[in-house]
């Protein structure tokens, strides 16, 4: 039990879904009758709002949709993506799981193998560092700064962790970078796991874990480093939002308050940069907080949905977060009212201009993934399936129930809750379950805490207390990793 004890200060806002609700929709130039039915100008959609693609295209209607969700979509395992595409799936990227203790990578390599992780360290011993690329044996831990921080290790000395620890080895490779890694340096690394491999170094052996690491970033405070610097924020915007977009440090008392915060997290635990388009046509596009340390844009007039902040914003009980959509033309805008308790997403074309836009009343948030084709949402405890490009919907909404998490799989959706019961569901595209699996293991419950991923036919699920490994096919329950040190 005493790993339940830990001290969380600054969380990302989780997604949850609960309660019975309502929902209405509109597209641009259509209105909802008091039947709910969807209109437009041309057409009337009678009997239910709730229709198939039949007023779609013949193009856009052929066939399933066999798209692979944008939550799955990663910069190394797509060769479609521009270079510029790549930064922004990058960017908004958060599939990484916390490596908190070393012991899941050695013990249950079967669990992670594929798995994009990270962790802290400290550089050991340089194998190779050529203009190209290195190769460097890493120790997995903490720095003294971290170890000690908020009083959390008092009871132990540092050198007595550093020598329990001593063995937590993982090699790292990646592409060679303009500063250079030495020996000494304190780094946090961004990777897939690959495998345990056996490397030969000054004559030892060491059999260890391998990391193809994405990005390192020197790990100079007891705080996380910033994941991005500003000009690779600035460029996700420009490719965002075009040219003419200006990108900014925020401003001390005109974009954030310094004395502010929740509980002790502040901007200096969470920081931004501001963009501000050049067209300011559409009051919901005017300013935006880019985050450093999480791919996330949100309105810059609304709440923030990380953990505190420091902001004073004009609407404190609206939080809007800004997305791309896959055809990298379109917009995503998700507007929540804490206080009517409404769920809104809206649709816009790349000059901002609506064209369709569905409302979840009754809602405490929802969860959703989607494709070119098809967006896939759970709110109110239904599924509801939309075509991307009008707005209607694809099929009658079905139950399913509280959901945490949502992923769009090339033949159904994969969707995850925080019960012990139908902890993970799979339903095929009318939204028909097709299997699901209870999780039992006590540590489950910690939703916010779970991180997931698809690796070619596994779902893995991990938390800092225990991982496990299912069958993406069957559901079934392959592994628990429970630590044993």
């Amino acid at each position: 039990m005493k790993r339940f004890i830990s001290l969380i200060m600054c969380i990302l806002l989780t997604v949850i879904s609960a309660g019975c609700g309502k929902e209405n929709g509109n597209s641009q130039n259509n209105k909802v009758d008091d039947n709910s039915n969807l209109q437009t100008e041309s057409n009337t959609i009678e009997n239910s709002q709730y229709q198939s693609n039949a007023n779609t295209t013949e193009e856009e209607n052929t066939g399933a949709d066999n798209y692979l969700g944008l939550r799955n979509i990663k910069i190394d395992s797509t060769t479609e993506l521009t270079e510029e595409q790549k930064l922004v799936s990058q960017y908004f990227d958060n599939d990484y799981i916390n490596i908190t203790d070393y012991e899941f990578l050695a013990r249950y390599p079967s669990i992670f193998e594929g798995a994009q992780i990270y962790f802290t360290g400290t550089i050991q011993k340089i194998i190779k560092s050529t203009d190209d690329d290195y190769e460097m044996l890493v120790w997995v831990g903490k720095n003294e700064g971290l170890f000690y921080y908020r009083d959390s290790n008092m009871g132990v000395m540092y050198d007595e962790y550093k020598e329990k620890t001593k063995n937590n080895l993982i090699v790292i490779k990646g592409k060679q970078t303009d500063t250079r890694l030495v020996t000494g340096d304190d780094i946090v690394v961004y990777g897939r796991y690959n495998k345990i491999e056996t490397t030969i170094i000054d004559k030892i052996s060491y059999t260890v874990p391998t990391i193809n690491a994405y990005r390192t970033f020197f790990n100079k405070g007891i705080s996380s480093p910033d994941v991005f610097e500003p000009d690779f924020i600035k460029k996700v915007a420009t490719v965002l939002f075009g040219n003419s977009v200006e990108v900014r440090n925020a401003s001390d008392g005109e974009d954030y308050d310094s004395s502010a915060g929740a509980g002790e997290c502040t901007f200096d635990d969470n920081p931004f940069m501001i963009c501000e388009p050049e067209n300011q046509s559409n009051s919901k596009f005017t300013k935006y907080r880019m985050y450093l340390k999480n791919g996330v844009i949100e309105d810059a007039k609304s709440s923030s949905s990380i953990g505190g902040t420091g902001t004073s914003v004009d609407d404190s009980n609206i939080i809007r977060k800004f997305e791309f959509t896959p055809d990298f033309q379109h917009y995503l805008i998700y507007t929540f009212d804490t206080d009517l308790k409404t769920l809104t997403v809206g649709y816009y074309d790349e000059n901002f201009n609506k064209i369709w836009q569905r409302d979840f009343e009754e809602t405490i948030n929802g969860v959703y993934d989607y494709t070119q084709k098809n967006f896939y949402i759970v709110a109110n405890n239904d599924l509801y399936i939309i075509d991307m490009a009008i707005g209607t919907y694809v099929t009658t909404p079905s139950y399913v129930g509280t959901k945490s998490d949502i992923r769009k799989v090339s033949d159904g959706l994969i969707m995850l809750s925080a019960s012990n019961a139908d902890s993970v569901m799979k339903v095929d595209l009318e939204g028909n379950i097709i299997w699901k699996t209870n999780i039992t293991n006590e540590y489950y419950i910690f939703d916010w805490m779970n991180s997931v991923q698809f690796v070619d036919k596994k779902i893995i699920i991990s938390n800092p207390y225990v991982s496990f490994e299912l069958d993406a096919e069957t559901g079934e329950l392959k592994t628990t990793g429970e630590l044993v040190g």
